[in-house]
């Protein structure tokens, strides 16, 4: 479920312990039946990784567009580092299934999830949408433009305005789509009575990896911090920031080359955020704000 309690190196995951929280899930999950499961269709992806240490020492809850890349590569390789992901079925009812393998597997370990920015992570994740789009994609939706979401079909400078307006109207955008997902509905899979032991954010990536790992019991928090430090020694560039969108964009660019649809718009080309727009994607990520602590640029501003 998603709920936390405080930990004794970290906080934020007491945020999601609250009433203001479990309202604003209650609200999520019925939009998921409205909205959510219709965004990503054909595929209605209705599951997220819950990954296992080899170790027994972590869980991570991947929560895509909050730095899972990086989160991943600082614990260990996959097959050395990590177990096979458990693929853990979204609360998208109000009463959780009871999932016995999962409650089990997550014994003794320290269950953790990082978060970002609400508006930040939803234009993240209308980029990957866009980003990931190939003549391939013309099979979802067909080969007709007047079939295709709004925001597939108008210019950049309209870009933002149109895919809040396609996730509002329920409109498919393809498997992708899943990306868009709010941050606390994608890490509502824990089990009845299993909570969030550390909650961390990708604004403060680097702090809260270091109060995670130390957070440990011996020998895990020395192995994890060391490893830690040896990855920031080799200066490998993993922080998820404001930039992800250009390294990506350029990532895409050589990879899919000619296959990249021609109204991909580059970061430059992005429409500047307005506040209706912003308010827009605030009511739209209204789970994430109540759960995680984030406060809307609007709500600030009074």
């Amino acid at each position: 479920m998603l709920r936390g309690h405080p930990h004794p190196a970290h906080h934020h995951a007491a945020a999601t312990a609250t009433p203001m929280c479990s309202r604003a899930m209650a609200v999520a999950r019925r939009a998921w039946v409205s909205r959510w499961k219709h965004i990503a269709r054909p595929h209605r992806r209705n599951w997220n990784n819950v990954w296992l240490t080899n170790d027994g020492a972590l869980a991570y809850v991947e929560n895509q567009k909050a730095a899972s890349r990086t989160l991943l590569k600082a614990i260990g390789p996959y097959k050395r580092g990590w177990v096979a992901p458990y693929r853990a079925t979204i609360a998208t009812d109000a009463v959780h299934a009871a999932d016995t393998n999962l409650m089990m597997a997550l014994a003794n370990r320290t269950v953790f999830t990082f978060v970002r920015d609400p508006i930040v992570t939803f234009l993240s994740g209308a980029d990957e949408v866009f980003l990931r789009w190939t003549n391939s994609s013309v099979h979802e939706f067909g080969r007709k433009a007047s079939r295709w979401p709004k925001s597939f079909a108008v210019p950049c400078s309209r870009r933002r305005d149109a895919i809040v307006e396609d996730v509002q109207d329920a409109r498919s955008l393809g498997k992708e789509a899943f990306h868009i997902f709010p941050q606390a509905l994608k890490t509502d899979v824990l089990p009845p009575g299993r909570r969030f032991d550390f909650v961390g954010r990708v604004e403060r990536l680097t702090e809260d990896i270091e109060a995670l790992f130390a957070s440990l019991a011996p020998p895990h928090d020395a192995y994890y911090s060391n490893r830690w430090k040896d990855m920031q020694r080799l200066n490998l560039d993993f922080l998820n920031n404001s930039t992800d969108a250009v390294a990506k964009w350029k990532y895409f660019r050589v990879t899919l080359g000619d296959a990249r649809h021609p109204l991909n718009c580059s970061p430059s080309e992005s429409q500047p955020l307005s506040s209706a727009t912003s308010d827009s994607i605030c009511g739209l990520m209204a789970a994430d704000f109540a759960c995680f602590g984030y406060t809307c640029p609007s709500t600030q501003a009074r």
